[in-house]
């Protein structure tokens, strides 16, 4: 058997390195793209769980969904989180202003209850 010149070898090396690269390029794209369509599913996943508020239906930003994850058992604990920032702000006003309106309320919310006390309540005991 004869062994080939010298001078063939060097053309099928370089077309054989030239095919094993093209083939690795491919791999690598076809990678590449399997890691984008991964994070597209998983963002879309995130997506899908965003908190949405109870008062106006907008999806929470990212921030107010990150303010209404539990951050331990000393945190404080996050008023309405069930409501974006905009119906939160709402609720807390309305809450200071029945706060503020209350002690004119509170005294005539006393008395109904002591009278209503003495009335059906007890009687339901006397059959």
């Amino acid at each position: 058997m004869s062994t080939p010149p010298q001078g063939d070898r060097k053309p099928r090396r370089e077309a054989y390195d030239a095919r094993k690269q093209g083939e690795y390029a491919a791999r690598q794209r076809e990678h590449q793209e399997e890691l984008r369509h991964i994070a597209a599913q998983h963002k879309a996943e995130r997506e899908a769980s965003r908190p949405v508020c109870a008062g106006c239906g907008t999806r929470f930003t990212d921030e107010r969904w990150k303010a209404i994850e539990p951050a331990g058992w000393g945190a404080p604990r996050e008023t309405h989180p069930h409501l974006c920032d905009d119906c939160k702000h709402q609720a807390v006003t309305a809450e200071r202003q029945a706060a503020q309106a209350g002690p004119e309320h509170q005294e005539h919310d006393q008395a109904v209850p002591e009278q209503k006390a003495g009335g059906t309540w007890l009687s339901r005991f006397r059959r």
